[in-house]
C-alpha cells in the first residue's frame, strides 16, 4: 500500500502514515524533525515501525467523506442509487483500506499508537516514544514545537469539520453503513485498534517496547 512518500525514517525510527489517522500532521511535524523519505520495502529487521491509528468504524465514515469531497460528489448524497453504493463500499480509496491489509507484511513488527485515546494523546505518544526509542528528538525546542502544533492540529481538524464536513460525515454514519458488512471487514482492525488503546493506556511503556524484542 505505502509508497515511498509515506515512509519516513530518522536513524532506525520508520513512521509510515495511515490516511485519516492525522498522517498529514504527523508526517510535517516528522519532517521537521528530521525524518527523511524512504520505501517501506526498505525496513530491516532493526527498524522500529509504527504508525497511528483510530476507530475504524469511525475512520471509515472520515475516509468515506474524504472520498466523496474530493471528486466534488457532495450534492450526489441526495441521490439514493449513490447512497446504496456508498452504504455497501466499506472500502473505497487509501483513507479506508483496513490496517490489516495495508500492514499485512509487517503486523509483527509495527507499533499502532491510536489517536483517540481520553488518556494520552498523538503528541504525548510521540514524546514518549521518542524518550524510549530517540531521546535527542525531545530536546527543548522540539517539545515547544509539538505542544504548539498540538493546538494547531486541533484548530485545524475542528474547523474542517464544522466548515463543510459535518453533515456528510453524520448523513454516513447514519443513512449509509452498512453495519454488518462493516463488522465482517473491519473486525480485524477493531481487534488492533481496541487492543493498542487499552495497552497504550495501562501498561504504556511496555507497549513502546514489545514489537522491537
Amino acid at each position: 500500500m505505502s509508497i515511498w512518500k509515506d515512509t519516513l525514517r530518522y536513524k532506525n525510527i520508520v513512521y509510515t502514515r495511515t490516511y485519516k489517522c492525522a498522517s498529514t500532521y504527523t508526517y510535517n511535524l516528522l519532517k521537521t524533525l528530521g525524518f527523511e523519505n524512504i520505501n517501506i520495502k526498505d525496513v530491516n529487521k532493526e527498524d522500529k515501525m509504527f504508525t497511528f491509528i483510530q476507530d475504524p468504524y469511525v475512520r471509515r465514515v472520515k475516509g468515506l467523506a474524504e472520498a466523496i469531497f474530493s471528486v466534488k460528489y457532495e450534492t450526489k448524497l441526495a441521490e439514493k442509487d449513490f447512497v446504496t453504493f456508498i452504504k455497501n463500499a466499506t472500502v473505497l480509496d487509501q483513507h479506508t483500506i483496513p490496517y490489516s491489509a495495508q500492514y499485512r507484511d509487517y503486523m509483527n513488527r509495527i507499533l499502532f499508537l491510536p489517536i483517540d485515546s481520553e488518556k494520552i494523546t498523538l503528541n504525548e505518544l510521540l514524546v514518549k516514544f521518542f524518550e524510549v526509542h530517540s531521546p535527542e528528538l525531545n530536546d527543548i525546542e522540539h517539545t515547544e514545537g509539538l505542544n504548539k502544533n498540538e493546538a494547531d492540529i486541533m484548530t485545524h481538524y475542528k474547523g474542517r469539520i464544522k466548515k463543510i464536513k459535518t453533515r456528510a460525515y453524520q448523513f454516513i454514519k447514519k443513512f449509509a453503513t452498512n453495519n454488518e458488512l462493516s463488522d465482517l471487514v473491519l473486525a480485524d482492525d477493531h481487534a488492533i485498534w481496541t487492543t493498542s488503546k487499552k495497552i497504550v493506556e495501562t501498561d504504556l511503556t511496555t507497549y513502546l517496547t514489545s514489537k522491537y524484542q
